[in-house]
């Protein structure tokens, strides 16, 4: 099984999101929703488009700290 990536690598995030086609505004609002305004996890995936959302959870570890 493939480590899940930290929400906090930011090179692996990006390289996540070109595989994922994301795009940029909507990583950087979902970022912004978790880490600087404190929403729950399914508020702040909320803000990703919805095809890659369950993909880019599976694949992100949201609370590495």
């Amino acid at each position: 099984m493939i480590k899940p990536a930290s929400i906090y690598e930011t090179r692996s995030i990006e390289q996540l999101r070109r595989e994922l086609r994301l795009d940029s505004q909507a990583l950087r609002r979902f970022r912004n929703a978790l880490l600087k305004h404190g929403q729950s996890d399914s508020d702040a995936l909320a803000e990703l488009p919805t095809e890659s959302r369950d993909a880019f959870a599976d694949q992100v570890d949201l609370h590495a700290l």
